[in-house]
């Protein structure tokens, strides 16, 4: 079984780690009534020992601006629970054999909704109350607390995430400097790599030819084209930001290497359709495996059961992962698992 290493791992699981850290800061605020200029503070620390080593200038600036609002959704989100004395009080009361009646002081907060402490009192057993009371007031807050991750903050629709982002900068820049140092040592002819689970934007362009020096024609019954024909494809998002989107940009694995008459790599269509089927799937479980650990850290010291079945569904989860990998041939990622 193997275990992924690529270059762009240290700046990503630093903002992986960094994530973490802020969830949290802003549990423990929230529940011990840390005050905003303590808070601030720490996240600082956070924030700059997430990004003080990355050596990409656009990406740098957009980490600390991703990680301050993350930050500022999590607060947000805890602000519309219940108090944390209620949270404490539920999460106990709920798995208690002989569940209290709650104080007085709790009372009126218990009172909405659609469920009531009178409600308790005319025979219905206290733990199912505070059961209901979880479910319907706690549980609704845990998920979006979850659910919620830093994002890219040039992606107006909310689908990249910033560990995503750290990829995709950290690549198109190898992807320059893989370039710079072809065209330094007076290379003319390169070859793109081709991958089982390479991407419709990109299928088209592996395993091809391509010149350094602007010129097209042919070479062993292969026809070449200028490098740019295939890279210089534009996307420009919502926020204004410009990324290209053809080969080797946005996020792409490929890579050149010099052509010295070699067999040129290919794949078929219905090799890239299974593969791809395989990327998905891998995708799917590291997000399973991250929203299972998130949970349990939310649960942690407020509900001990959930906390332990969550924890349990994360181990489990990877576990199916790391086998699901090893069955497929495929590396796996420990770094995309964590929060």
């Amino acid at each position: 079984m193997q275990i992924a290493k690529e270059r762009f791992n240290p700046y990503a699981l630093a903002l992986e780690d960094a994530q973490g850290d802020i969830r949290e800061l802003i549990k423990r605020a929230y529940f011990f009534h840390l005050t905003q200029a303590a808070v601030n503070k720490e996240l600082e620390r956070i924030i700059s020992r997430a990004t003080n080593d990355i050596e990409i200038p656009r990406l740098k600036s957009d980490a600390r601006s991703s990680l301050v609002n993350f930050a500022n959704a999590q607060r947000t989100i805890w602000q519309s629970a219940l108090s944390p004395e209620l949270i404490t009080f539920v999460g106990a009361a709920m798995n208690s054999r002989n569940p209290p009646t709650p104080p007085s002081k709790l009372m009126g907060a218990l009172n909405t909704g659609s469920v009531t402490f009178a409600t308790a009192a005319r025979g219905v057993p206290l733990q199912t109350f505070y059961k209901d009371v979880w479910k319907q007031r706690v549980e609704p807050v845990i998920d979006r607390l979850a659910q919620s991750r830093a994002l890219d903050p040039n992606d107006f629709v909310g689908r990249n995430s910033l560990r995503n982002l750290a990829e995709m900068e950290v690549r198109y820049h190898d992807h320059l400097d893989r370039i710079d140092d072809l065209r330094a040592t007076r290379t003319r002819l390169v070859v793109c790599s081709s991958h089982s689970d390479c991407s419709d934007r990109c299928a088209r362009w592996q395993g091809r030819i391509y010149s350094l020096d602007g010129t097209s024609g042919t070479v062993d019954g292969h026809n070449y084209v200028p490098l740019e024909t295939a890279t210089d494809v534009y996307y420009t998002t919502k926020a204004g930001r410009t990324y290209k989107n053809g080969l080797l940009g946005f996020n792409c694995r490929h890579y050149l290497t010099e052509y010295r008459g070699q067999l040129l790599p290919t794949v078929s269509a219905d090799e890239r359709k299974a593969e791809y089927k395989i990327t998905t799937r891998q995708r799917q479980l590291e997000r399973e495996v991250r929203d299972a650990k998130a949970r349990a850290l939310y649960y942690k010291d407020t509900n001990p059961q959930e906390y332990k079945a969550y924890a349990r569904r994360a181990r489990e989860t990877y576990a199916e992962y790391k086998q699901f990998s090893a069955e497929n041939n495929r590396a796996y990622y420990p770094m995309r698992v964590r929060i």
